[in-house]
């Protein structure tokens, strides 16, 4: 099972690069950064200083939408970066408009790969989709490298690995946060709040009444993302992440790795007090869950 970190660039980008640096002594071997428009630092420029400032780490928009950037200008994009990283890229999609996603694939795949390779473009680029919807998982297992299963509902993991190997043969990776017994989830609510409310039918099943889910998307449609995360309650959070303590939360990440079929964990680097000591703290983790 590989390991890797997926960030949101909101922040300087030499503190992302810190952060990829350190992973990469800790065994991480990816890492994804999200593609947020003018809320985040651009995510071409935040790959390539990760790229250079670390010695084997691939790097990826994990996601760019198909409907933010032409799917033309990432495959270009994707193909520069591979360029001068000695093909150390990947290239990750998501989007709610599945015929969308599935041409933005088609388009990408055939200028990273087919009939209209870009000369300069690296050999065998992975295209990895990702959302939390099983008929998005279907269609990634059908026309991408890879699905990422995002934050997904736990109890209802199985199923969507079930799904993607309905699609094809593509990789699984599962993104989940980790919280053990010295974390406060406080740094997560905000980001969950989002999750609960893009994905009402898994939130119903964790317990989130419709009155609740109708307050978190007032808040968030009114810019208050930090009044959404103070409504989210711990019995909430539980089952979208993998807690406990260390031993048990390693114990847990490789028994799902081994159950339902997982290439490859990855571990989200949210806006938090003490980034550095969460990472070498999980990294702890994931290493064990590696070690069996």
């Amino acid at each position: 099972m590989k390991a890797s970190i997926s960030v949101i660039p909101d922040g300087p980008v030499a503190g992302v690069v810190e952060l990829a640096v350190r992973a990469e002594g800790h065994g991480f071997e990816r890492c994804w950064i999200a593609d947020g428009g003018t809320a985040t630092r651009d995510v071409y420029v935040v790959m390539v200083a990760v790229a250079g400032a670390t010695r084997e780490m691939m790097v990826g928009p994990g996601v760019t939408g198909v409907g933010s950037r032409l799917p033309s200008q990432t495959a270009v994009a994707v193909a520069s970066v591979g360029e001068v990283t000695g093909g150390r890229v990947m290239v990750g999609l998501g989007g709610d408009d599945l015929p969308a996603l599935a041409e933005g694939v088609a388009t990408i795949r055939a200028l990273l790969s087919g009939d209209a390779r870009l000369d300069y473009a690296p050999v065998d680029t992975e295209i990895w989709v990702a959302g939390r919807h099983p008929e998005l998982f279907e269609l990634g297992g059908a026309i991408a490298d890879g699905v990422l299963l995002d934050f997904v509902y736990r109890p209802e993991l199985g199923a969507a690995a079930e799904a993607v190997r309905r699609g094809g043969p593509a990789k699984i990776a599962y993104r989940t946060s980790v919280l053990t017994s010295h974390d406060d989830p406080d740094f997560l609510r905000s980001h969950l709040a989002r999750f609960l409310v893009d994905g009402p039918e898994a939130a119903r099943a964790a317990g989130v009444g419709d009155a609740d889910l109708a307050r978190l998307r007032e808040a968030l449609d009114a810019g208050r993302p930090g009044a959404a995360g103070a409504m989210v309650l711990d019995e909430w959070i539980d089952p979208f992440v993998i807690g406990g303590s260390v031993l048990d939360c390693a114990n847990t990440i490789r028994s799902l790795a081994l159950e339902h079929g997982i290439d490859e964990f990855v571990l989200p680097l949210f806006r938090m007090p003490a980034p550095h000591r969460y990472l070498d703290r999980i990294a702890q983790v994931v290493s064990a869950a590696r070690r069996h």
